[in-house]
């Protein structure tokens, strides 16, 4: 699922199967996050930053792929906010992270 900051269904990337056009630009981050029980960052800039920082003050769980580039690189493993953000090594360690995260809260 994708949500998308623009219009068009058309800008989604190859590996939405289903996309959500907003027309919110950056302000859809907030529904990106809500609509999850953990984020989990790849890479990522100035808008992978807001959306770290809303999953913090939403309290859902932020695993960033370590060694992925961007904020991730710089956001795995530390404290913000009185928060930890999960450092994964591998793709499939933050999806077995997510899962073990979402287990224990729900």
């Amino acid at each position: 699922v994708g949500i998308l900051p623009g219009r068009e269904r058309s800008e989604a990337n190859p590996f939405v199967d289903i996309a959500i056009p907003t027309g919110m630009s950056h302000a859809r981050n907030a529904l990106t996050v809500l609509a999850g029980d953990v984020v989990i960052v790849i890479d990522g800039g100035a808008g992978t930053l807001s959306e770290i920082g809303l999953a913090l003050a939403y309290e859902k769980p932020v695993i960033a792929l370590r060694g992925s580039g961007g904020v991730a690189d710089i956001v795995a493993g530390r404290v913000i906010g009185g928060r930890r953000v999960y450092a994964a090594d591998s793709p499939d360690e933050a999806v077995e992270m997510a899962m073990a995260l979402v287990a224990y809260t729900s």
